[in-house]
This record gives structure tokens, C-alpha cells and sequence, in this order.
């Protein structure tokens, strides 16, 4: 229906309203080009059904003959993104900086338009599957507070909200794909600004998140709000239980003090705990970001 349209249409290639879309389809039923399955709801079986299309040969002849693919009408994002401090669009212009940035991603992009990434598209359901996007295939950088100094972290293709477990099953031409996880890697950032290594400190094997007693998920998220614009000692307690009960609610607690574990976790980190509170959060996302572009 249109309203559903309208959220679907925010990630769809073209920028064509619902009325656009539906003559379009009658169109092309006209001339031959597909059947309507019309939908409705039947009050008897109190059930729904979904109009459905069924492309005829002679629309697979016209995509035969223009040797048109699925890439032809992927989303192509900007690569390169700029906000201010209010979170304010800056036009992106071209330099010195900026140029090498944009060839590097516009290099990579490319690549991914080329492949043929499949999808578990069937294992999503139905509602979940509206809001994936799945014509957004490209990266974008987003940079933040009006310098390329500051953020610098990849969004854009649709696999990014896909679970863990969903993009196990991606395939890249027909090849089974592996996801690298670097564990712990912001606390390792933190270890690098002060020329130390995380793994001088914390052994091999052993979880630099791991509290006695306390949940881990809790644990890194109360670092990893910790360490943002808008956390401080006065409000931790706030941030990150506000985080908590929206990402894991069956493990939410009242009244936990959540500086009581950020300072166990410094206590555990005390070469890095200086950094906690110190509103770093959009430097580590730049630092991380250049991981990235190395790997």
C-alpha cells in the first residue's frame, strides 16, 4: 500500500512516488510485460494476501537485450560525508585531502558493484526485510565537527543491518565469505595513543572486557559510551542505562551504577582509564577508520 511504499521508497535507486510506481505497473501489464496478482484481505479466512507480479518472457527478452543486471539499479551513496557539530550537512569540497579519500572509496565501491553479493534475502522476515535496503550496496565516510580529522567510520550498504549470523551467509560470486572480528579494538586504540600495547597487559586469550561478576555487554558498553561526546561522570549513570535498556533489555538492571564498573574496568586499564570521560569517542572512530582503509 502507499504507506508502506514510503518507507521502502527512502531506499529505493529512484525517487518516484507511489502513484509514479503504480501506473507504471499498469503500464507495463498493458503492453505486455508482466501479469497482476492483485491482493486483498478475506474476511472468511481473516487473511491477507500481497498483490504479486510475474514478469512474462517478453520483459526477460527486453533485460536480455539491454543486458541490463541487478548492479544497473543499485544505490550509489556519496563517499564521502560531512557534518558539523549540530549534525549539520557541509558540502564536501574538492582538495588535497579529499581527493585521495574519494578515489580510494569511489576504488572500493566500484569493486563492490561489480561482484555478485548474494544475500539471504529469504531467511529475513517480511518487516525486517522493508527496512533493510537492500539497493544500498555502497560506502560512505562520515566525518564529523567540520573535520576530516574527526569520525571517519564507513556506513551505507545494507549488510550493516544485517545480524551476525545473517552475514555469515553472505556469498561474494558464488564464494562463502568470512567476517574478521578484532576484539577489543578501541581499548587497543586507547593503548596505542599512549605508545603501549594492549597485549603487554592483558595475556593472550584472556577478554580485556571481562569483569568479576559483571556482564561483559554491560562492561563494553558502559566503555564504549563512556568514552563519547556526550558522556561525563555526572550523566554515566543515564547514558549508558538509557543504551542498556534499548539494546538489552533482558539483561537491564535499575539503579546499577555503571561508574562503579567503569572504574573496575580503569582499575584493570589504569595505563589507558585517563582517557575514560574524556570525550575522545569521534578520534578513536577516526583512528579506527584508518584501520580500515590499511585492511
Amino acid at each position: 500500500d502507499a504507506n508502506e511504499f514510503t518507507e521502502i521508497r527512502s531506499n529505493s535507486y529512484f525517487n518516484i512516488g507511489y502513484q509514479g510506481w503504480a501506473n507504471t505497473v499498469r503500464i507495463f501489464e498493458k503492453l505486455g510485460y508482466l501479469t497482476i496478482f492483485p491482493g486483498g484481505y478475506f474476511e472468511v479466512q481473516q487473511t491477507g494476501y500481497q498483490t504479486k507480479l510475474k514478469i512474462s518472457d517478453k520483459f526477460k527478452e527486453l533485460v536480455n537485450k539491454f543486458k541490463l543486471t541487478y548492479q544497473d539499479i543499485l544505490k550509489r551513496t556519496p563517499p564521502i560525508s560531512l557534518k558539523d557539530s549540530e549534525d549539520n550537512e557541509i558540502k564536501v569540497i574538492n582538495s588535497k585531502t579529499t581527493n585521495p579519500i574519494r578515489k580510494r572509496i569511489e576504488r572500493y565501491n566500484n569493486l563492490i558493484l561489480s561482484s555478485d553479493i548474494e544475500l539471504p534475502i529469504d531467511k529475513i522476515d517480511y518487516d525486517r526485510r522493508r527496512k533493510v535496503g537492500f539497493a544500498n550496496r555502497t560506502y560512505t565516510k562520515h566525518y564529523l565537527d567540520r573535520s576530516y580529522k574527526s569520525g571517519g567510520k564507513y556506513y551505507g550498504p545494507c549488510w550493516q543491518n544485517l545480524s551476525k549470523e545473517l552475514r555469515k551467509e553472505i556469498k561474494i560470486n558464488g564464494q562463502e565469505t568470512v567476517e574478521l572480528d578484532f576484539n577489543a579494538m578501541h581499548l587497543h586504540l586507547l593503548y596505542c595513543k599512549v605508545n603501549k600495547k594492549l597485549s603487554d597487559y592483558i595475556p593472550e586469550g584472556m577478554d580485556a572486557y571481562q569483569l568479576p561478576n559483571r556482564n561483559r555487554k554491560i562492561v563494553k558498553t558502559s566503555f564504549t559510551c563512556c568514552i563519547n561526546n556526550n558522556c561525563n561522570k555526572d550523566n554515566v549513570n543515564q547514558v549508558v542505562g538509557r543504551k542498556i535498556a534499548k539494546k538489552f533489555p533482558e539483561i537491564f538492571e535499575k539503579n546499577t551504577s555503571y561508574r562503579d564498573i567503569l572504574d573496575e574496568l580503569g582499575s584493570h586499564h589504569p595505563e589507558v582509564s585517563k582517557f575514560f570521560y574524556a570525550q575522545i569517542g569521534n578520534e578513536i572512530s577516526n583512528m579506527e577508520s584508518k584501520v580500515s582503509d590499511y585492511i
